[in-house]
This record gives C-alpha cells, structure tokens and sequence, in this order.
C-alpha cells in the first residue's frame, strides 16, 4: 500500500475547484506517495503550502499565487521533499529579517 502524506495548506485545506488544481498538480508528479491535503495551523510539523497569503506564524513554506497551476505543483514537489523550490521562505530566512543576518542555524552536533 502506497504511503500516505499530510500536506498542509494556508489559510485552509483545499476544497472544490482549488483541491481539482491540486490533484491536477498531483497527477503530474511522479511519485507512489498519496497525499492528504490538511488546514496548516501553527503547531504544524510540515512544510506548509501558501496559497495566496502566508502564515502569521514563522515556519517553512513557499507562496504559490492563486491558480498559478505550475507555481502549485512545485510546491507539492517541495512539500513532498521530492524537490528543493527557489521561491521557499525558512524559518531562518525569517529570524534573520527580525534578528539581523548573524543568526545561524545549528545542526546536531554543533554547540553555543
């Protein structure tokens, strides 16, 4: 049986025309994986998709434009980690925007 992948949305889960655009995005990915879109909420633990606004809240994500149908299918691409996306926004890139571009991340291993 074929893994099944959260992929969280912003501001809501797709529905109607916008979940047909994503399982569009999703035909043209060539990948076993099956995804279930969900509400990305700030407790998320995923990369988050971005249609259209993005997050109140610091977390990794990518915007994609509303109905930019190529724009969405590479974000499915980097949601599933299949794919690294140029438009992504870290949370590093935006601590650096609050706290100045001294701020670093730590890997396992490394030490204060």
């Amino acid at each position: 049986m074929a893994e099944v992948v959260h992929v969280a949305f912003y501001p809501d889960r797709p529905r109607g025309s916008f979940l047909a655009a994503v399982k569009e995005a999703k035909s043209g990915i060539d990948t076993g994986l099956l995804i279930k879109p969900v509400k990305a909420v700030p407790e998320t633990p995923a990369r988050v998709i971005a249609v259209g606004e993005t997050p109140h809240w610091i977390c990794d994500h990518v915007f994609v434009p509303p109905g930019n149908r190529n724009a969405l299918r590479e974000a499915l691409e980097w949601a599933l980690d299949l794919k690294d996306d140029t438009l992504t926004v870290t949370v590093l890139h935006q601590l650096r925007e609050v706290f100045g571009p001294e701020v670093e991340e730590l890997t396992d291993g490394d030490t204060v």
